[in-house]
């Protein structure tokens, strides 16, 4: 099992987070809408660290690109 970040899945609960607070602000559920809140909060976070993921592995891309370029060649 993959237990990386997934930009799809912040989505996901960052959208479900907003209509579980939405429904729960409408219907005066506290619970719900504490439970929306959470949801969309851990959303956010698991977005920040997928995109620090991306950040990573781009630059270990470069630089382990420039390390298995021969002397003579150029970028």
């Amino acid at each position: 099992m993959n237990n990386q970040p997934s930009k799809m899945n912040a989505n996901a609960n960052q959208a479900m987070g907003n209509v579980k607070e939405t429904a729960g602000n409408m219907m005066g559920d506290k619970s719900m809408e504490a439970e929306g809140k959470t949801q969309n909060a851990g959303g956010k976070m698991e977005e920040m660290g997928a995109k620090a993921n991306e950040m990573w592995q781009d630059a270990k891309s470069k630089v382990e690109g420039a390390f298995h370029k021969g002397p003579n060649q150029k970028n």
